[in-house]
């Protein structure tokens, strides 16, 4: 397993290339790991809200999840995906 990563990383601009590579790799092993592209958005929104609580509400100096690029990706994969078939009552 990984090491283990503490909030206190985003609170210095110092650690702002480290703290990108992490989350980078976060979204680099849940798109292994996933397969459904709904899944990869949600976590990718998890992690966006986590750095946005650590900006807005405790001064971290930066938002790391805020310039991947894995949306724009996963957004192209997702336009191939069928949509699931809608439930009939019958």
């Amino acid at each position: 397993m990984g090491r283990q990563r503490s909030p206190d990383c985003v609170m210095d601009a110092a650690n702002e290339y480290d703290e990108l590579r992490c989350v980078e790799g976060l979204l680099d092993a849940l798109d292994d790991d996933l397969e459904s592209n709904d899944s990869k958005f949600r976590y990718l929104s998890d992690v966006r809200q986590f750095y946005t609580h650590l900006v807005d509400c405790h001064g971290s100096p930066f938002n790391p999840a805020e310039t991947v690029d894995h949306e724009e990706l996963w957004k192209n994969a997702l336009k191939n995906e069928k949509d699931n078939p809608t439930l009939s009552s019958e």
